[in-house]
């Protein structure tokens, strides 16, 4: 078990070892992402506000799990992808097809 865990680890290093952050970041304020940061920030407050407006309001369903669990998600969705607007589309894609 240790060994597969070790092996595991030694493959996530080496995945981000291949990724340079700095220039993914740099790509994309460099033309390739017309946001400024002000429209950033704004961009992300809005989603997060909104994701968490819909994960509460998944608690009014909570008798019904079916609606609970997709306004519940929808809402989660909405917030993690807000960070998108934060790093920028490019290195935030990049990272989430890690392993």
């Amino acid at each position: 078990m240790t060994q597969a865990v070790a092996a595991v680890v030694g493959q996530m290093q080496g995945a981000f070892s291949q990724i340079d952050p700095e220039s993914a970041s740099q790509a994309t304020w460099e033309g390739q992402c017309p946001l400024t940061k002000k429209q950033r920030l704004i961009g992300f407050v809005s989603c997060v506000s909104f994701g968490l407006l819909i994960s509460f309001l998944s608690f009014i369903f909570i008798s019904r799990p079916t609606a609970f669990a997709l306004l519940y998600t929808i809402g989660n969705l909405v917030a993690v992808a807000s960070t998108g607007f934060l790093v920028g589309e490019d290195l935030y894609i990049c990272l989430y097809r890690l392993p």
